[in-house]
């Protein structure tokens, strides 16, 4: 029972190499350890895949919670709306003289027809 115990431990990094003196527990060493080393990898690929599944099911909330708060933020109105619509108001009103005198000069370029 105790050569069981202990390849199971030296699967897990226990080495007890003094003990091992009989070619049952050599045999058992040797094939424990890629049994062990298989469990282990096919236990990682199960967490990962489980994580895998935990995040692909919480994206699609997470991106619907990230797309309902831009579009919230993009629809409630600046506090300089008014402020800008002014400045634009009389950007406008300083340049449609420059901007009527282009246009009267490209219509009267223009060959009529």
């Amino acid at each position: 029972a105790w050569w069981m115990l202990r390849s199971y431990y030296q699967a897990f990094g226990q080495p007890f190499f003094e003990e091992l003196k009989t070619d049952e527990s050599n045999i058992v060493t040797i094939v424990m350890w890629p049994v062990m080393n298989l469990m282990l990898v096919n236990l990682l690929i199960a967490i990962m895949n489980d994580s895998y599944s935990e995040i692909k099911l919480n994206s699609q909330l997470d991106w619907m919670i990230r797309m309902f708060n831009m579009a919230k933020d993009y629809r409630s109105p600046s506090r300089l709306n008014a402020l800008l619509l002014l400045w634009d108001f009389f950007e406008f009103c300083w340049t449609k003289k420059d901007v009527d005198a282009r246009l009267q000069q490209l219509i009267g370029t223009c060959p009529p027809g």
